[in-house]
């Protein structure tokens, strides 16, 4: 994890930490309906 954080404070300039952050949110977000789709499908089949 520390590596990872060395690399964005090097490269600092190619990163925007809202940027970042924003992904951070998409990916989550894309989890979440992931999960819930599985769940609603194991719903549905039962």
């Amino acid at each position: 994890m520390t590596v990872i954080a060395d690399q964005i404070s090097r490269n600092s300039k190619l990163f925007d930490i809202d940027q970042i952050l924003s992904l951070t949110d998409f990916i989550v977000d894309l989890k979440i309906s992931a999960i819930v789709c599985l769940f609603m499908e194991q719903e549905v089949n039962n």
